[in-house]
């Protein structure tokens, strides 16, 4: 679990990367997640300091809670 801070906001981060990739692909398992997935996507767009080909930038870790 970790505490994150990106520009003003903070969030609270309870996954690890397997879990969330393993997560992911279950709820894309479901076709009305799909769809909202399609409605949505072309309403995003990339942070500035988001890499090449990502939408998110990455955080800064500020409390990690092991």
């Amino acid at each position: 679990m970790t505490v994150r801070r990106y520009a003003s906001v903070v969030r609270l981060r309870a996954d690890l990367e397997a879990e969330n990739a393993a997560d992911t692909a279950l709820i894309a398992e479901c076709p009305v997640t799909r769809d909202w997935w399609a409605r949505t996507e072309p309403c995003q767009q990339p942070l500035d300091s988001a890499g090449e080909g990502e939408l998110w930038a990455p955080a800064e870790e500020v409390f990690p809670l092991e």
